[in-house]
């Protein structure tokens, strides 16, 4: 976790962690940091992390799929509208759901950021291991906290 900034709804405030913060998380400590993001102690926080896992499973099944580019030093970037969260915890079914629907997921993003190092992919490769290996660690760290 290169840094973090997210609105705490119990302390309502913005939280700022700069890209030096993350140099010291062990296993533990990112866990409890992905929480805090999370507003974990919510528990429409669930329904953002299933949206997140949708997300980053989308980006995974691109990443398996292409087979021209190696992505170094490329980050994941995963955010979601803390306002539209703290309107899910008084009103799940119409804000979260969209009303029943659970497409309305416009309010969580994952996006793949930071292109400077795209490179071809080595032709002995089959596809770029690194990022899958990263992507995939991120996607069981919130199925773990799902």
């Amino acid at each position: 976790m290169a840094g973090m900034q997210h609105f705490d709804l119990s302390k309502n405030e913005c939280i700022r962690k700069d890209r030096l913060y993350g140099r010291d998380l062990n296993h533990e400590t990112l866990l409890s940091s992905v929480k805090e993001f999370l507003n974990y102690e919510q528990p429409a926080s669930r329904i953002v992390i299933q949206k997140f896992l949708l997300k980053l499973r989308n980006v995974l099944e691109f990443i398996e799929g292409q087979r021209e580019f190696a992505f170094y030093s490329s980050s994941v970037l995963i955010a979601y509208d803390a306002a539209q969260l703290s309107r899910c915890i008084n009103e799940p079914n119409a804000v979260c759901n969209g009303g029943g629907n659970d497409s309305d997921d416009s309010w969580v993003r994952v996006f793949m950021i930071d292109f400077a190092h795209v490179f071809p992919l080595n032709p002995e490769a089959s596809r770029d291991e690194n990022y899958l290996f990263g992507l995939t660690n991120i996607i069981r760290l919130f199925e773990g906290i799902s």
